[in-house]
């Protein structure tokens, strides 16, 4: 099983100051274009959060456009520049987005393994949330995949990175999560995007990993005063290979 993830596209936002002075529906069009070219195409494609800028109609109608390409399963998930109803609207097919009034969570089979895709979107925040209904459906979710191996989408890392103006923007309920994931020993990773960067780090009992954005960095910035600035490096993307009960992970960048 061959899952490929886009993190944060931002489709819609501005070019301006980006060092590689394209437009985010460009990357987003080449890092398709190079899933399409890929030797073994991906199973299913993830694109884990700030799928737009701001949240339009618009810019959502541009989203679908620029994935159709795409013939395997997509699966969306919100993230802190997303707005889930405009999100519905535009993908009225996608029955997993779920109801007006929902979050966005949802579970999917990955041949022996189990997805499960959390919604950490708080309106009106940069940073992550995740509530007790949301921890409770994640709790249960892992009941209910007994011995079976699981990854955790969810949009913002719960890692404490150093790097100042990644961290004012983590998930705050890393704790909360962990407790969660500490009573099932079967979660095999946390995936998220958010931070616009590839890390990887040991977490409580699982292994942390962040997708690149497919529109472009952030600067490594470790300064306590450090803030968010465009690094001049290339979009990029994830492949994960679920083979013979691990998992692999691949970063890869756009040409």
């Amino acid at each position: 099983m061959l899952i490929a993830q886009l993190s944060d596209p931002h489709v819609g936002a501005s070019s301006a100051g980006k060092p590689h002075g394209l437009s985010p529906q460009d990357t987003l069009a080449r890092a398709v274009a190079a899933l399409l070219a890929l030797h073994r195409r991906p199973d299913l494609v993830v694109v884990s959060g700030d799928l737009v800028e701001s949240g339009t109609p618009v810019e959502y109608a541009q989203l679908r456009t620029l994935l159709a390409p795409l013939p395997m399963p997509t699966y969306l998930m919100t993230g802190n520049h997303d707005e889930r109803s405009a999100l519905r609207a535009a993908f009225p097919e996608h029955g997993y987005l779920g109801r007006d009034g929902d979050f966005v969570q949802y579970g999917l089979d990955a041949g022996d393994w189990r997805l499960l895709m959390l919604d950490s979107l708080e309106p009106g925040r940069p940073s992550g949330h995740l509530c007790a209904r949301r921890l409770a459906w994640l709790g249960d979710e892992l009941e209910r995949a007994a011995q079976r191996p699981v990854v955790v989408f969810v949009h913002h890392s719960p890692l404490v990175t150093g790097a100042a103006h990644i961290d004012r923007s983590r998930l705050v309920d890393g704790e909360a999560l962990a407790a969660v994931l500490r009573r099932h020993r079967r979660v095999e990773r946390v995936i998220c995007g958010h931070v616009h960067r590839a890390m990887h780090a040991a977490w409580h009992d699982t292994i942390v990993t962040t997708c690149p954005s497919v529109f472009y960095q952030f600067v490594v910035d470790l300064r306590v005063d450090s803030r968010f600035a465009p690094a001049g490096e290339a979009p990029g993307y994830q492949l994960h290979h679920l083979h013979d009960g691990r998992l692999l992970s691949y970063t890869m960048g756009l040409d």
